[in-house]
């Protein structure tokens, strides 16, 4: 999300708030557009074994679409412009698949916070659902094909 600035992270500059207003929002929610970039050239250019391909494909879709999501979000933050929300993008035309929350946000007087949130809520679920579930199986086939055993642990995210 635009909002995301990690304090340990040389990339960002100093976080303050996460709020449009803040003084290096708008830099910090470009590095933020930058990373999700770098995941789609990652994806698309590493080779993996051919059981991931399912995997790959639906991570893709999925940071392709975060990154029209929150660039599409980070425009309105700038501009105020409502209008590239209602935009059609790859399959996915939100007049059609999020008309309230598109007519919400285009509205004179909507409170912009909420608007964008309803369009955020309502993109990011239709876009998942064109995505679809994670491909659990071909996961699942590449471990016994492999011979490898997950095993979760919990961990402080301090620790990362």
């Amino acid at each position: 999300m635009a909002e995301v600035c990690d304090e340990a992270d040389p990339e960002y500059k100093p976080c303050g708030t996460s709020a449009p207003g803040a003084k290096y929002f708008f830099d910090n929610a470009e590095v933020n557009l930058r990373k999700i970039a770098r995941r789609i050239k990652w994806l698309e250019t590493t080779r993996f074994p051919e059981e991931l391909t399912p995997v790959v494909k639906h991570f893709l879709g999925i940071q392709r679409l975060s990154l029209e999501i929150q660039g599409r979000r980070l425009n309105y933050f700038r501009t105020g412009d409502p209008r590239p929300l209602a935009a059609a993008f790859s399959d996915f035309d939100p007049k059609q698949e999020c008309r309230a929350a598109v007519d919400g946000v285009l509205r004179p007087g909507e409170s912009r916070a909420e608007g964008l949130r309803d369009w955020w809520s309502c993109a990011n679920s239709v876009g998942r659902d064109k995505i679809g579930r994670y491909p659990k199986d071909a996961w699942e086939n590449l471990l016994r094909r492999y011979d490898v055993t997950e095993r979760y642990q919990e961990t402080d995210p301090s620790e990362w």
